[in-house]
């Protein structure tokens, strides 16, 4: 769920030509994907899952205990980032951008929920492995570690994304009950696994000081093995539509205290 959010922009966004087509086609692209899941899931596939090492993340930008984000490069090691680049679902494995959707323009796959590994994962052992290493709780401790607030949290959603000509993400922050003490402590990571461009142009997701795309405080430019990580509490953040021709591979995981 989200707050704060622009109703103006967010209609302005979903009017976008390239997110017209993409929302007005619905129906057709997700019979098709369907269809072709369902014909894959026919097909045998040898596949042994890769094992990715926790490195390390340093911050090249900004502070999380006193900026509330940061900014990661080089966040896989160079080989694992390649394995999981030249090896990202297909197209068809994500589910399409539904017609009414205005506030998140883009496709999503592969849900991981509490731990609970999403069907077809284990065809792409590079993308499984991604998965596994965001939520082992040796990651999680390098995030406290980031944060320097001495909170040990856990990995509890995870999700995939891809970006197209179109997409976009309406600014807004993030929804939590009101009885949640622990709704400061929960930080997100978005980590940016292959684009064609920099910055607002593929998608970047920015950091941003109103429901407005006037005044970001943070925009990443590098979109290549790097990541987004804010406390998603209180600080805005979303990124204008796609330029044509351009794409974002994306992996969203959600971190909580325990």
């Amino acid at each position: 769920m989200a707050s704060k959010i622009n109703r103006k922009i967010a209609i302005r966004n979903s009017r976008n030509i390239g997110a017209l087509w993409r929302r007005h086609t619905f129906l057709f692209r997700n019979l098709y994907r369907l269809l072709r899941r369902r014909y894959r899931a026919f097909q045998k596939r040898d596949a042994v899952i890769g094992q990715f090492s926790v490195k390390k993340p340093s911050s090249s930008v900004g502070s999380l205990d006193l900026n509330r984000w940061c900014f990661v490069t080089d966040l896989l090691r160079p080989e694992d980032w390649d394995d999981l680049k030249s090896s990202w679902p297909s197209t068809w494995e994500f589910d399409p951008v539904k017609r009414r959707e205005t506030q998140k323009i883009y496709d999503t796959g592969f849900r991981c929920m509490e731990g609970e590994f999403p069907p077809r994962i284990d065809r792409y052992p590079n993308l499984f492995a991604t998965y596994q290493l965001f939520s082992s709780s040796e990651f999680a401790n390098q995030i406290s570690e980031l944060c320097a607030d001495g909170v040990k949290r856990t990995c509890y959603h995870i999700v995939s994304n891809v970006s197209w000509w179109g997409s976009s993400l309406v600014p807004h922050t993030d929804t939590f009950r009101e009885d949640d003490l622990d709704a400061k402590f929960h930080i997100n990571l978005i980590y940016f696994v292959d684009s064609n461009g920099t910055g607002w142009d593929s998608g970047g997701t920015a950091v941003l000081s109103d429901s407005s795309y006037d005044k970001p405080i943070f925009i990443p430019t590098n979109l290549n093995n790097s990541a987004l990580v804010y406390r998603s509490y209180d600080l805005l953040h979303g990124f204008p539509s796609v330029k044509f021709g351009k794409f974002r591979k994306a992996i969203t995981a959600h971190f909580r205290p325990i």
